[in-house]
């Protein structure tokens, strides 16, 4: 046996941190933010986020983060890596032949936008559905190669196979230009490091993450506007005409600048920092907008259970599900983070106790891995990554959120028996 500091972060910390970026950011983005609503608007998208944090402060019965000593058998945690690279790579493999060879019947090509069209029609469901839950195992590769690192020895085969598993990831960038499973998937190694380490501001780590900030930053810019003009849109006027700029355009200044110069690496960096401060501060706008125009729900638990009720549409032959959310939202193709779902799911009343309550689930999590139920480790991984996303969108009610959120509890489950078991 060996033993292990877990450090559980408090799910109040992880929502309100953010909280206080976004913040940030909405004071230094060169964007020109146009407001829907009026003050009882303000009060109402306040009330959620608030909701939220009141569960959790009541499930996790703490503020702050707490350190839990653990002893683990180093070679179960060496089984449980090989278990969740088994099925993750088996989910890869398995996508992939459903997406290139199912799907791709005419052959894909480099244009994002044409290889998306393609990939959203056609394939298997049961072939999708299985491959998509299995896929998100890559996730928690990298947390059981640290946690390997932790109590025993690793070797260069269990190395190779945490890199591979960013195949999960870069295949969604390479086919269609899609970013958020990358997105998710750098949130949960995070994540997963911080649960294993305590956080010391070094300065090589400060240089560290400033770098791949930059560098994410850069090739999310990248993609939007490789993309963007394979849509026959000019990139730099998308930035005030686009969906997501109906709400945060950027300034006149930005736009200007870039349409005078030619798209040098600093000017891409440009173009990459104020398209994602678009990105990370629309939703807010969005949710605003969504609350002064109310009427009440329109979606009836169809987002908060999208995959379920996916693979049942897709089962029963019904109406195509994404015809008739598209048809019950105010704008589709926009962030309007975590609460905006709930909204129009449940309504303003019931989106208010639905904070709560997954608030409480939360903390009710975080505190059972405190006194040592570590076969949660995966489902408060995934949760606790998709937590920071609150005021930006919502990871719970995305597709491959969903999947991850389904997987976790599939890998928390097989944990709970004896072949398994980590202690």
């Amino acid at each position: 046996m060996s033993e292990v500091v877990l450090i559980i972060r408090s799910p109040i910390q992880l929502l309100l941190v953010p909280a206080f970026v976004v913040v940030f950011l909405w004071l230094i983005a060169p964007i020109d933010f146009v407001m829907s609503g009026d003050v009882l608007t303000v009060v109402l998208a306040l009330l959620m986020p608030a909701m939220l944090s009141l569960g959790c402060l009541v499930g996790f019965r703490r503020f702050s983060s707490v350190s839990t000593p653990i002893q683990l058998k180093p070679v179960r945690v060496r089984r449980a890596l090989y278990l969740v690279s088994f099925l993750g790579f088996l989910g890869l493999v398995l996508r992939l032949f459903e997406r290139i060879v199912l799907r791709s019947a005419e052959g894909l090509t480099l244009d994002f936008m044409a290889n998306r069209t393609m990939l959203e029609s056609g394939g298997n469901a049961l072939i999708s559905f299985v491959s998509g839950v299995l896929v998100t195992s890559l996730l928690l590769l990298p947390f059981f190669y640290l946690l390997l690192r932790k109590v025993g020895k690793t070797n260069w085969l269990q190395k190779a196979l945490v890199y591979a598993s960013l195949l999960y990831p870069v295949s969604d960038v390479v086919l269609q230009g899609s970013r958020s499973t990358l997105v998710v998937y750098f949130g949960v190694v995070f994540i997963s490091w911080v649960v294993l380490n305590r956080l010391r501001f070094r300065f090589r780590f400060i240089v560290f993450i400033s770098l791949l900030i930059v560098g994410l930053a850069w090739l999310l810019g990248t993609v939007f506007y490789v993309r963007t003009a394979q849509m026959g849109l000019d990139p730099i006027a998308s930035m005030h005409l686009s969906g997501y700029a109906k709400f945060a355009p950027a300034s006149e200044s930005v736009i200007k600048y870039l349409a005078q110069n030619e798209l040098s690496v600093i000017d891409m960096l440009v173009y990459a920092y104020v398209h994602i401060l678009q990105y990370l501060l629309h939703g807010v706008y969005e949710f605003f907008y969504i609350l002064s125009e109310f009427s009440g729900a329109t979606t009836y638990g169809l987002q908060s259970f999208y995959i379920p009720m996916k693979l049942i549409f897709s089962i029963t032959g019904s109406q195509d599900l994404e015809s008739l959310l598209g048809e019950a939202v105010l704008r589709e193709g926009v962030f309007i983070t975590m609460f905006g779902p709930l909204v129009y799911d449940y309504g303003i009343f019931g989106g208010g106790l639905s904070c709560l309550l997954l608030g409480f689930a939360f903390g009710v999590l975080g505190r059972k891995l405190k006194h040592g139920s570590v076969s949660l480790l995966p489902l408060y991984l995934v949760i606790m990554s998709f937590l920071p996303f609150a005021f930006v969108l919502s990871l719970f009610v995305s597709g491959s959120g969903q999947y991850a959120l389904l997987n976790s509890a599939f890998v928390s489950s097989l944990l709970m028996t004896r072949w398994f078991r980590l202690v």
